[in-house]
């Protein structure tokens, strides 16, 4: 097993690098993993943030729902409540 590669290999990459593995990847992914979450998938896949990952997965041509957004964005923003109140 290769050592020295894993999240924060993917993490350090650009868009522009991952997008030859995204695109294979949406192609091949068939829904199985998190009850057919795409965007959960593609976060986890490529570790990247929540918006971040709404916005590669419409650059590569993935049509999400608005109910999909919304509910990516309130996650966001219960998580950065949760951050605040902490302080």
């Amino acid at each position: 097993m290769k050592k020295g590669k894993g999240k924060a290999a993917k993490k350090a990459m650009k868009f522009e690098g991952r997008k030859a593995k995204a695109e294979k990847w949406v192609s091949e992914y068939d829904g199985t993993p998190y009850d057919g979450d795409i965007i959960k998938a593609y976060r986890k896949k490529f570790a990247v943030d929540r918006m971040k990952a709404v916005a590669e997965l419409q650059l590569l041509g993935i049509s999400l729902t608005k109910e999909q957004i919304d509910r990516e964005k309130a996650a966001v923003k219960a998580y950065q409540e949760v951050k605040k109140k902490k302080r």
